[in-house]
């Protein structure tokens, strides 16, 4: 197996090279869902939504991050990802994201239709939070 096409995956902040590794495949959030790249995929461009983004490294290696928009470019067995909001699961405090969560669920309103801009933080607070809990599991 180790002489199968693999995928070199880049994912670039603003402030410079956040990861660099070769893989087998990527799982990523785009704005329609989820979609992943295996090698010798179509080349494409995508925009990408808020979720996890899974890297396979090998049959039981992954890597794991949290994303809530970017680009995405997929030509020749190489993937670039651009975005300045990914993160790595290190990055958060589950003791934070409780209690930003309990405070935003406490403040909504009965109309849920009137507070979008809040239940859209709950949604990544839980992403975030189920994202720590594999790695604490």
């Amino acid at each position: 197996m180790e002489n199968s096409p693999k995928i070199h995956i880049k994912i670039i902040r603003p402030d410079g090279l956040f990861y660099e590794k070769i893989a087998s495949s990527i799982v990523f959030p785009d704005k329609d869902g989820q979609r992943a790249i295996f090698p010798q995929h179509i080349p494409f461009v995508c925009a990408l939504g808020i979720g996890i983004v899974k890297v396979s490294k090998s049959d039981n290696d992954f890597d794991f991050f949290y994303l809530e928009e970017g680009l995405l470019e997929n030509k020749e067995n190489q993937v670039i990802i651009l975005s300045y909001t990914i993160k790595k699961p290190s990055d958060f405090d589950k003791n934070i994201l409780d209690k930003r969560l309990m405070e935003l669920q406490a403040s909504l309103p009965h109309d849920k239709n009137s507070c979008q801009e809040k239940l859209e933080e709950i949604k990544k607070i839980k992403l975030k939070k189920k994202l720590l809990e594999f790695f604490t599991a």
